[in-house]
């Protein structure tokens, strides 16, 4: 039987469930992951497919692009993304903090379609803070 083909886009709305539960279950300021941790824990669901970890890399650097996660650290085993729950001036995290927000209060669709507007400029990152304020 011929392996599907999974969609990067349901890729991506697991990845955004991952993070949602990591900011849900945590009681710190911070959260760390890999993309290596994300692939194991999709390839429970997806055991024969190829290409996720490529997938998962290129949407968490995506998110480091527009300022949403953070690049804590590069180790050997890979870099360790982060998510800040507040704001911290040893990094440059003025964006992270809303998108704990985001993650903890929207649906993953929701925070899908706000990344999309993001990227291709659509929507600027002042005008998501001001609509984030009024909610």
């Amino acid at each position: 039987m011929l392996n599907q083909v999974i969609p990067s886009i349901q890729i991506k709305k697991l990845v955004i469930e991952y993070l949602k539960n990591l900011v849900k279950y945590t009681r710190g300021n911070l959260i760390t992951f890999r993309p290596s941790k994300i692939g194991e824990e999709l390839k429970i669901r997806f055991r024969n497919e190829k290409g996720i970890n490529i997938i998962i890399k290129s949407f968490l650097i995506e998110l480091e692009d527009l300022g949403l996660i953070v690049s804590i650290k590069k180790t050997a085993r890979g870099v360790v993304y982060g998510i800040f729950k507040n704001y911290v001036k040893e990094f440059d995290v003025k964006k992270s903090p809303l998108f704990w927000k985001l993650l903890h209060e929207f649906s993953t669709d929701e925070i899908l379609y706000i990344i999309d507007k993001l990227h291709k400029g659509d929507i600027t990152f002042g005008e998501l803070v001001l609509s984030s304020i009024q909610t």
